[in-house]
């Protein structure tokens, strides 16, 4: 009769720690589908910055061209400009980046965990 009951107490632990396996994973998996967006956010904030940043680097050029008084050019290189603030204000307030990579480093530590509990226990 011991022997029935310590084999059902390691099924029963066994379960548990099958169930906490799948949760952890589930947990892991999630964390890095957001880190990978946080990234990506942070990536396309970085490319509409510098794409930004380059075409307002040609505001000389608009100027010869059109005129520094030109309505347009002056309306224009305003909102580029204001475009610029806004992207790098987000990144900035958010850290898209910082985050992703905080986020990247806490999903590889569980699934680091899943793999020492699964070689310990299983």
């Amino acid at each position: 009769m011991r022997s029935q009951n310590t084999t059902d107490y390691q099924a029963t632990l066994q379960s548990g720690i099958a169930s906490r396996q799948s949760e952890l994973h589930d947990v892991a998996e999630l964390i890095a589908k957001t880190a990978y967006d946080f990234s990506r956010y942070g990536n396309y904030l970085r490319i509409v910055t510098i794409t930004l940043g380059a075409i307002t680097a040609a505001k000389g050029v608009a100027d010869k061209l059109f005129g520094v008084d030109n309505e347009l050019n002056i309306v224009a290189f305003s909102l580029l400009g204001s475009c610029i603030a806004v992207a790098a204000g987000i990144e900035a307030a958010f850290k898209f980046e910082k985050r992703g990579a905080e986020l990247t480093v806490l999903a590889a530590s569980c699934q680091a965990t899943v793999r020492e509990i699964d070689s310990e226990w299983r």
